[in-house]
């Protein structure tokens, strides 16, 4: 069974990992968290590095600097 794994990264708190059944949730998941920013005005950029090792989605904000969020595919083993 495929998986997508949302992976929410602020350097200030624990890192957000949610697991969802289809892409839909998982972007959904990442574009709530992106959300939370909108009022400190950050800047995000969609990179598409990683893309060869399982992740579909990766933004940063600010240079890098700011929180990031990534979806990475992934094969669940029974």
């Amino acid at each position: 069974m495929k998986v997508f794994v949302a992976i929410c990264h602020d350097r200030h708190v624990d890192d957000g990992i949610t697991v969802h059944t289809t892409r839909a949730g998982a972007d959904a998941k990442v574009e709530e968290f992106r959300s939370r920013y909108d009022a400190v005005d950050y800047q995000w950029t969609e990179r598409n590095y990683g893309r060869d090792i399982g992740w579909i989605r990766y933004l940063e904000s600010n240079g890098g600097d700011g929180p990031s969020a990534r979806i990475q595919e992934m094969e669940l083993q029974p």
